[in-house]
C-alpha cells in the first residue's frame, strides 16, 4: 500500500469492514456444520440398518451426497462471505480514502478527499450497538459512493470529517504549488513523467498566476470577499437553514459547517430570487429546486469544458506545459469572463426559445391544424421544419471558423 501513497500523505487508519458482517456467515456455517454431522451420525452402519434396513446399497452414496452438499453450501456463503471480509481493506489519509478488495484479484477504489462535496456519516441502530456505521461520500453531480461498516466508526467518521474539510477548503482557497498533488491532478501519466524528469525546467513564456492574482479573480468572479456564514445568508433571505440548503445542495455547492465564512452577498442575492420565485407563486418548491440543479449541472460542466479548452490552446499556441497553462489562464480570464457571460446568455435564450418552439406551441399547433384537416389556412400551418437552431450540433471546429 506504501507504493500508493502520494507525496506528504500519512497513513491514519487501517481496517477491515466491521466483523459484525460475519455474524452471518459464520452462524449459517455453524448450522451446516451441525446439520451435516447429524446427517451423517444418521448413516452410521448400525445406525442406518435400523431405519431403513431394506436401503443398505443406498448408503454409501448418501454419505458422499451429504459431505458434497454440506462443502458446497460452506463454499457459496460462509467462506465466500469471510474471504471476502478478509480481503477488504479500508485505508483513511490525511488525503485520500482507499478501498482494496480481493484477495487474488484485487480491486482498489481511490476516493480523494477534495473532490467530494460531503461525507456524511450514516449509523443505524444495530449499527449503533456495536460501534460500526457507513460512511457516504457525495461527489457532484449526485453520485454517491458508500463505504459500509467501518469499525471504531466515531473515530474514523471524526478523522475523516476532519480531513475532508481541511481538503475540500485547501482546493477552494488556495493556489496550487509546483509539485502539490492539487496541481498534478488532471495530468496525464506522461505529463507527470516528463516533469519529474526535468531537472533544469525552462523559464516559462507566460506570466503563472500569483496567489494575488487567483484572490482577485475569485473576488470577480463571487461578486465580493467572503463575509457571511450560511445561517446568515439564509437569515438575511428569510428562509430556514433548511430550505437553503436544499437550494445549495441543487447547485451543487459543498455542505459547508456553520462556521465556515464561504458565501458573499451575491449568494444572499441568488438565494433570494429562488425564494421570491416560490414566494410568488411562480415555481413550487420541487419545480424550483429542479430548475436550480439543472443549472447547476450545466454550468459545471460548461466551466469544466472551457478552462480545458482554454488550457489547450494555451498549450498548442504557446508550446508551454500543461502545469504552466493551468497556472497562465487564472491571468488570462479576467478579460474573458465579460464576453463568456454575454454570449452564454445569448445562447441561452436562443434555446430556450427554440425549445419553446419545438416542445410547446408547434405541437400543440400540429394538433390544432390535425383537427382543421384541409380546411385550415396559412396562419394554421406549422413553422418550417427543422429552423435554424431547432437541432443544435456541436463541433470541434465550426465550418466557418475552420475555412
Amino acid at each position: 500500500m506504501h507504493k500508493l501513497m502520494l507525496e506528504h500523505e500519512q497513513v491514519e487508519i487501517r481496517c477491515h469492514p466491521h466483523s459484525r458482517t460475519l455474524v452471518g456467515p459464520i452462524s449459517v456455517g455453524l448450522l451446516v456444520i451441525m446439520l451435516g454431522s447429524a446427517a451423517l451420525a444418521k448413516l452410521q452402519p448400525m445406525t442406518f440398518a435400523q431405519w431403513a434396513p431394506a436401503a443398505g446399497p443406498w448408503r454409501q452414496p448418501l454419505v458422499v451426497v451429504v459431505v458434497m452438499a454440506a462443502c458446497l453450501l460452506l463454499l457459496v456463503y460462509p467462506i465466500r462471505r469471510v474471504l471476502r471480509w478478509a480481503g477488504t481493506k479500508y485505508t483513511l489519509t490525511n488525503q485520500r480514502l482507499l478501498v482494496r478488495q480481493g484477495l487474488l484479484s484485487r480491486k482498489l477504489q481511490i476516493h480523494v478527499l477534495a473532490h467530494m462535496q460531503e461525507v456524511r456519516a450514516v449509523q443505524s441502530w444495530r449499527q449503533r450497538m456495536v460501534g460500526s456505521g457507513d460512511l457516504q461520500l457525495i461527489a457532484y453531480p449526485d453520485t454517491v459512493v458508500t463505504v459500509r461498516e467501518i469499525p471504531h466508526w466515531n473515530e474514523f467518521n471524526k478523522d475523516a470529517q476532519q480531513f475532508w474539510a481541511r481538503e475540500f477548503r485547501a482546493s477552494m482557497q488556495q493556489t496550487p504549488q509546483d509539485r502539490d498533488y492539487a496541481w498534478t491532478e488532471g495530468m496525464s501519466e506522461r505529463s507527470c513523467a516528463s516533469l519529474e524528469e526535468t531537472t533544469d525546467p525552462p523559464e516559462p513564456s507566460l506570466t503563472p498566476a500569483s496567489h494575488n492574482q487567483t484572490k482577485a479573480l475569485e473576488t470577480q468572479l463571487l461578486g465580493g470577499e467572503r463575509t457571511m456564514k450560511r445561517r446568515d445568508v439564509a437569515a438575511g433571505v428569510g428562509v430556514s437553514l433548511l430550505s437553503a440548503r436544499k437550494i445549495w445542495r441543487a447547485m451543487g455547492f459543498p455542505n459547508l459547517g456553520d462556521e465556515d465564512v464561504a458565501f458573499t452577498e451575491r449568494d444572499q442575492e441568488a438565494l433570494q430570487i429562488v425564494v421570491t420565485m416560490v414566494r410568488e407563486g411562480l415555481l413550487t418548491e420541487e419545480t424550483a429546486i429542479s430548475v436550480t440543479r439543472s443549472i447547476g449541472q450545466m454550468t459545471d460542466r460548461m466551466a469544466v469544458w472551457q478552462i480545458e479548452a482554454l488550457v489547450e490552446d494555451l498549450v498548442v499556441e504557446h508550446g508551454v506545459s500543461d502545469a504552466e497553462a493551468r497556472r497562465a489562464v487564472v491571468s488570462e480570464l479576467p478579460s474573458l469572463i465579460p464576453p463568456l457571460e454575454e454570449l452564454l446568455v445569448y445562447s441561452y435564450r436562443r434555446q430556450l426559445n427554440a425549445g419553446i418552439q419545438r416542445l410547446a406551441v408547434r405541437a400543440q399547433e400540429g394538433l390544432a391544424s390535425s383537427e382543421l384537416g384541409r380546411d385550415g389556412d396559412e396562419t394554421t400551418r406549422r413553422y418550417p421544419w427543422p429552423a435554424p437552431w431547432d437541432l443544435p450540433t456541436w463541433s470541434a471546429t465550426p465550418p466557418c471558423l475552420g475555412a
